[in-house]
Formats: C-alpha cells, structure tokens, sequence
C-alpha cells in the first residue's frame, strides 16, 4: 500500500502534522485524516536524545496505518546522523532544515538509499525561508533545489516552527506555478486561515504545527495537539480546492 500523502491522482489538499511527541497525539492525528505525521530531531541534540524520546517514536511509527507517511524533520546532514536516527525509527520521508548544498541532497539519497531494504523508497523533501528574499531570489533557490528534491516546502523561515505566517503568499503562489515538483505550504498556518492559504497558493499540501496545539496557558511538556484543532484543520484543508 502506497502513503497516501504521495498519491498524485488524489486531488485533495494533503495535511502533514508536525512536532508531534507523543503517540496518543498521532493516533489522534491520524483519526482526524492526516496524511502525514513530522517528527523533530535537530543535529544540536541528536547526540542528547534519550532512549525514551526513540523508544517513543519508535512506538509512533509502529502505529501508523501502513498509508500514513512518516516525516523525519532535521537540520542533520551527515550521513552517519542520519543512519544512526533511521536504524531507531522507520521513517520514509526526510525533509532537511537549513540552507544545504543542492548537490548535498542527491548525496544523502544516494547513501540512505544504499541502506534501505529493496523495493523501499525514501523521499526528501526540502524546506525553505521565504522572509528575506525577494520573489527573483526565493524562485531561483526553489528551481535550484528542486533538481535534487521530491517536494518543496515553504516556511516563513529555513528553520522553520516559528508561528509566522509567510509574508506573501503571492510569492508562494509563484514558486508553486513554476516549479516541477509539489509544494507543501507552511508558516503560521491554523483553522481559521489554512482555506484562505490554500485559495491563494494552491500547494499540493498543507504544514501545521502550532496552529493545532493546545494553548500556550495550558502548561504541558511536551507540548500536547489539540483534537478540535487537528480536526477541523484538516476539515478546512481537504474542503478547499487547491487546483
């Protein structure tokens, strides 16, 4: 069975849920029809991270329904970094932070890709910041990247998680009607404003993360999804024609 975020013939608006921590969050995700869930592992802590924090994306992944795709989110590169996070945790798509060297993403698909079992695919999706460029600047690093990249995402910043919405989604719009690859569009992205975003960019999916957590003044660590919002997120979403 194929994931079902990388079904092309499906003309909806594909919904990936990100910063997820726990797996009652992405079981709960999952039930409201996301198509994709994103988990966090940045180079600044891998060598930090707990046994518990693998054990327990480890246990998210061996939850998932067999169609929902499974995102590593990191800013690592090294190969060896990457090795060591996929031995823990299958993961079947890596969108890399950070602005990186094109030809550094065909390196790394070339080396997991060696590791992976036959028939397996790992894609890789690339993310970029679209605050201090103008449009010229920001269509030309998309057209560079995404010779080497299986999808584009588009944030307020290369780093990503930061609340912010793009500053014009014109711009997004026109990286999405000149680029061969699809778009994931992200940045400050919530219930009230994701129908609004996908009218106005067209992407071939959506990327939330704070906009569907419970609020700040609920004091929980990790930071915990909240079902109302992942629910009516991604009813927003999928009702929403991104044509």
């Amino acid at each position: 069975m194929g994931k079902k975020f990388w079904n092309k013939s499906d003309p909806t608006t594909k919904v990936k849920i990100c910063g997820i921590m726990e797996s009652a969050d992405a079981r709960k995700a999952v039930m409201c029809g996301a198509d994709a869930i994103g988990l966090h592992v940045w180079k600044s802590t891998i060598f930090d991270l707990t046994k518990n924090r693998f054990r327990d994306y480890r246990e998210i992944s061996l939850s998932l329904p067999e169609n929902v795709s499974l995102w590593l989110v990191t800013d690592c590169t090294e190969p060896d970094d990457l090795r060591r996070i996929l031995r823990d945790v299958t993961f079947d798509t890596i969108q890399i932070q950070g602005n990186v060297k094109q030809g550094l993403l065909d390196d790394i698909r070339i080396v997991l890709e060696a590791d992976r079992r036959s028939g397996e695919v790992i894609r890789i999706v690339k993310s970029l910041g679209l605050s201090n460029h103008t449009i010229k600047a920001n269509l030309e690093i998309a057209k560079v990247y995404e010779e080497s990249a299986d999808a584009l995402l588009l944030d307020s910043s290369w780093r990503g998680g930061t609340g912010k919405v793009i500053n014009d989604w014109k711009d997004a719009n026109e990286i999405v009607r000149n680029v061969r690859v699809p778009v994931i569009l992200a940045g400050g992205l919530n219930c009230e404003n994701v129908s609004r975003a996908i009218a106005s960019v067209c992407p071939y999916g959506v990327d939330v993360q704070s906009g569907v957590e419970k609020p700040k003044y609920i004091a929980t660590k990790p930071r915990r999804k909240d079902y109302e919002r992942m629910n009516q997120f991604i009813r927003n979403a999928k009702s929403t024609s991104n044509l």
